[in-house]
C-alpha cells in the first residue's frame, strides 16, 4: 500500500470524510488547490528517533470524498513550531520537515491570509526500563517501560517492536500489561541466522482533530522510536 493509498484508508477508519469541495483547478486529476474555505482534512505526523536532534514532521491535506490530494494556495502556508514545511520532491503534493525535538509540536496552518487555525500535539513518552536482550523467533518478547499519562484527544495508543534480520523484517505486536510490562508478539517472522541485529520499539499515538479543537476532521499521528541491538541465538 503507498502513501496515498494509506492516507485514504487512514481516513475512512478516521472518519475524516468531508462535504466541501475545492474550486480551484489542477491540471493532475490526482490533485485539487485549496480555494481557502472548503472543509479539508489535514494529516499531521511527527516521527521521532531517540537521540537525534530533530523530528520528522509531515503535513497532508485531503478531499476525501472527492479522492484528491489538496495543494495549499500561493498565500497558504504551513508551518510546525516557527518553522514553515516543504514540498517533498517525491510525493504529488505534500509538506515535510526537520524540526528541532521538543515536547510539543504546534501545526499552524495559514490556508489564506489571515485564516491561521493551530493545533499541538505532545510526543508519546517511551522510557524503556529493559529492553528485550534476545529474539527467539515467535515466542513473545517482554519489557518493561516505565508508564506516563495519555495525552487528551488519543484514540490510538499502540506499541509495536521490529527486528531488522538478515533476510526480512519481524514485526511484533505489543501489549502493556500490569500498566509497566510489554509482551510483543509476532505478528509476521523472518527468519534470520545467528548474530546481532538491529531492532527497534516504537510507541505511536493517534489524535482526532474534532476531539482537541473545533476542527470537524484530521487526525495527526505521533511515533516515538527507540533503536537497540538485540541477539538471535542458535535455535
Amino acid at each position: 500500500m503507498n502513501r496515498r493509498e494509506s492516507l485514504m484508508t487512514l481516513a475512512v477508519l478516521g472518519g475524516g470524510g468531508m462535504t466541501g469541495c475545492a474550486v480551484s483547478q489542477s491540471t493532475d486529476p490526482r490533485m485539487a488547490i485549496d480555494d481557502g474555505m472548503a472543509e479539508i482534512t489535514p494529516v499531521y505526523i511527527v516521527t521521532y528517533t531517540e537521540g537525534q536532534p530533530t523530528a520528522f514532521v509531515r503535513a497532508d491535506f485531503l478531499l476525501f470524498d472527492a479522492n484528491k490530494e489538496v495543494q495549499l494556495r500561493a498565500d497558504g502556508v504551513i508551518k510546525v513550531n516557527g518553522i514553515q514545511l516543504g514540498r517533498d520532491p517525491k510525493e504529488l503534493v505534500s509538506y515535510i520537515g526537520n524540526i528541532p525535538v521538543s515536547e510539543t509540536f504546534t501545526f499552524e496552518l495559514t490556508r489564506q491570509t489571515g485564516r491561521v487555525t493551530q493545533h499541538s500535539f505532545s510526543l508519546p513518552q517511551l522510557e524503556i526500563v529493559n529492553l528485550p536482550r534476545q529474539y527467539l523467533g515467535r515466542e513473545p518478547i517482554r519489557a518493561v517501560v516505565r508508564s506516563a499519562p495519555i495525552p487528551k484527544g488519543v484514540m490510538e495508543d499502540k506499541y509495536r517492536m521490529t527486528v531488522f534480520g538478515r533476510f526480512g523484517e519481524s514485526r511484533l505486536l505489543g501489549k502493556l500489561t500490569g500498566g509497566s510490562e510489554l509482551i510483543f508478539e509476532a505478528g509476521q517472522h523472518s527468519a534470520s541466522p545467528p548474530g546481532r541485529y538491529r531492532a527497534d520499539i516504537y510507541r505511536q499515538q493517534r489524535t482526532a482533530l474534532k476531539d482537541i479543537s473545533n476542527s470537524k476532521t484530521g487526525w495527526a499521528v505521533l511515533s516515538h522510536i527507540q533503536e537497540f541491538l538485540i541477539d538471535v541465538p542458535e535455535q
